[in-house]
């Protein structure tokens, strides 16, 4: 918000009642210089009328911005207010060149990106806008058969455009298919698990998202230079790609609090088609099943991925993303339920149906990291910026546990006894009742009422008993039952601690007294 009173950027209502795009949020934030009409006739270039929109800007600059493909096709169509748009992006910055032309060490840049080729990009960046067009090329090429494309270098002389290979629906649904195939085969052999599981082209797509995000994280950091980010309709893989570099970007994001708002914001309000990719509800027979696709489940994996690899950036533990994983498709909440904020609102969904985001907040007891470093939790993102050496990412890839949790064969390891009580806090206390109460429920056999809303009608709603929570098995429970009893024992140090000190002060008081008794009896006696 506080960006957006600048006078480089402005809110605006075009899109009300979602006439420039039905799969956008009402209100926008674009550059300042840029007028409605600009706004929509740039709509009309955009494939579905997504226009150029903020998602996250930096106090000391750098910004990312989402849009969908330029409707260029085989004739080479341009849009002079699209160009402009585009323009003005790179002019909102009021920096040209990134921070100050600064120039980064080469090894320094290898050692970070691994090789990317960053140099080239960072130290001899010559453009004002860097478009992220996160498809292979062969695919934006082949799309202005059909009258989509990407940005041509004569129509936008100031951007620079850089493909990033990818995979587009129809391979991450096949890839999955392959990896819970394997994971749920009692066949499959243990021996060459590993290869396997790379076969299966699942790793190799989780590799190239997280490898995009850092990079769009790193230029969007290190080089303040806008960053414009689309694929085809910008709706799969940009929000993706947008809200991971985010989650590196932003610490707020790595919060309870925050990840939701993330979800809602660059998932839900800039219109990722979830009836579309999960078919909710949907008869076998009448389901599109082309159309179905895992991607935002992909987004939870790279999400686990971090958590697992670094545990103290993150506020929620490895049970957070599977638990919102499982509800992808449970439809217990209505949270992921159509394809639009239109569609949300003009169906109430939200009214009609309990928010998951509320019942994760509930449970976030269980929920939350040991690990995490609260330190500076309220600082600025260049103050707590999470961007460690791209390698050190990639190569610790591995298979979720969202997907082992079926094998037929023990993969995940167990708790010791000696800590496992300590795997979670204990369960919140049940409300309090007066006699009165508890003899009329007795009488009544009606179930005691709900603290904080749940229902405990239902069982799976009591966090106590609720297998979505207690049934899950993380790669983190041993060190989090670990961290968790070693806290135990510091507050029973501190309790024994400040016990003894309340017996010292208690006996020096004693003495004291003691000893001013006897000094007056024998002023007295003299």
């Amino acid at each position: 918000a506080g960006a957006v009173e600048k006078s480089k950027f402005r809110k605006t209502d075009v899109n009300r009642e979602y006439k420039v795009s039905r799969s956008y949020p009402d209100v926008l934030v674009v550059p300042r210089t840029v007028t409605d009409a600009d706004i929509l006739r740039s709509g009309q270039f955009r494939s579905e009328g997504r226009v150029p929109a903020l998602t996250w800007c930096g106090r000391s600059g750098g910004s990312i911005w989402r849009c969908s493909q330029p409707r260029v096709g085989l004739q080479g169509h341009q849009c002079a207010e699209d160009e402009k748009l585009v323009r003005e992006i790179g002019r909102s910055e009021g920096r040209g060149r990134g921070e100050g032309g600064r120039i980064y060490p080469p090894d320094y840049l290898y050692a970070m990106s691994g090789g990317l080729g960053l140099e080239q990009v960072v130290n001899r960046c010559a453009s004002d806008v860097r478009v992220f067009d996160l498809r292979p090329k062969s695919s934006a090429v082949a799309n202005r058969a059909t009258g989509g494309g990407y940005e041509m270098q004569g129509a936008y002389p100031k951007a620079e455009i850089k493909f990033y290979n990818i995979q587009n629906i129809h391979a991450v649904r096949d890839s999955m298919t392959r990896l819970r195939a394997l994971c749920e085969s009692p066949q499959a052999s243990d021996i060459d698990f590993g290869s396997k599981a790379e076969s299966t082209g699942w790793l190799t797509h989780l590799r190239t998202i997280l490898s995009a995000s850092w990079e769009l994280a790193f230029i969007v950091s290190h080089k303040k230079v806008p960053c414009l980010v689309h694929c085809s309709h910008g709706w799969d893989r940009t929000s993706q790609v947008c809200a991971l570099a985010q989650l590196l970007l932003d610490p707020y994001y790595r919060t309870i609090d925050g990840f939701s708002a993330l979800v809602e914001k660059d998932w839900l309000s800039f219109g990722h088609p979830f009836h579309l990719r999960c078919m909710h509800g949907e008869a076998k027979g009448a389901r599109n099943d082309d159309q179905s696709s895992p991607v935002f489940l992909q987004f939870l994996d790279c999400v686990a991925q971090l958590v697992a690899m670094f545990p103290s950036f993150f506020e929620f533990n490895g049970r957070y993303p599977m638990l919102v994983a499982t509800h992808i498709w449970s439809c217990r909440f209505g949270t992921f339920l159509g394809n639009t904020e239109c569609e949300r609102i003009g169906e109430d969904y939200r009214g009609r149906t309990h928010s998951l985001w509320t019942y994760l907040s509930q449970n976030k007891a269980y929920l939350t990291s040991p690990f995490y470093d609260r330190r500076g939790k309220q600082e600025s993102g260049e103050d707590k910026l999470f961007l460690p050496p791209l390698s050190t990412i990639l190569r610790r890839v591995k298979v979720w546990e969202y997907f082992l949790q079926k094998s037929p064969k023990e993969t995940l390891a167990g708790v010791p006894e000696r800590v496992g009580k300590f795997k979670f806090p204990p369960p919140p206390p049940p409300p309090e009742r007066s006699s009165e109460d508890d003899a009329s429920s007795f009488a009544s056999s009606s179930p005691p009422p709900a603290p904080s809303g749940l229902d405990f009608k239902d069982p799976l709603s009591r966090p106590d008993v609720d297998p979505d929570i207690f049934g899950m098995r993380c790669d983190g429970d041993e060190g989090e039952a670990w961290m968790r009893s070693a806290e135990d024992d510091a507050r029973a140090a501190e309790a024994r601690h400040r016990e003894q000190k309340r017996r010292a002060d208690l006996a020096r008081s004693l003495s004291v007294g003691v000893e001013q008794v006897v000094f007056e009896e024998g002023e007295e006696g003299v």
